[in-house]
């Protein structure tokens, strides 16, 4: 099966998807106010999400996220920690341990996106990017 190619938007929303991926696993500040204050968070970077979500991070090993990953639906969008990847004393992650959280097995190189996180999110230019234009 050959996979279609992400659009525009699709690769944006992805993007996105991976940068909060990678800050909740490597960001204990930003993984509490992702579970606590989500609307809040994302809107100070630009990014409109319905009054409602809620995100949910789980603790996890490497080979497990796509289970995690499986749980998101409606309004919550869990948000896969691989437990194995530890900072080091500078707060960042080895490569190994980097790959190992958004490496090598979504539609660009990372975590998938759970289908309801692309259909929810949307940008504060007031163009849903995930409608056809």
């Amino acid at each position: 099966m050959i996979d279609k190619p992400l659009s525009p938007a699709e690769r944006l929303k992805d993007t996105v998807w991976q940068q909060i991926v990678r800050l909740a696993t490597t960001d204990a500040h930003f993984r509490d106010r992702l579970q606590t204050e989500p609307v809040a968070l994302l809107q100070a970077v630009g990014i409109t999400v319905p009054a409602g979500i809620r995100f949910v991070c789980v603790e996890t090993a490497a080979d497990n996220v796509a289970e995690v990953l499986g749980r998101s639906d409606g309004n919550l969008v869990y948000v896969p920690i691989v437990t194995s990847a530890a900072p080091d004393a500078a707060g960042e992650l080895e490569d190994e341990a980097l790959d190992a959280v958004v490496g090598g097995t979504g539609p660009l190189t990372g975590t998938p996106m759970p289908s309801n996180f692309s259909a929810m999110i949307s940008f504060t230019d007031g163009v849903n990017v995930g409608s056809a234009n």
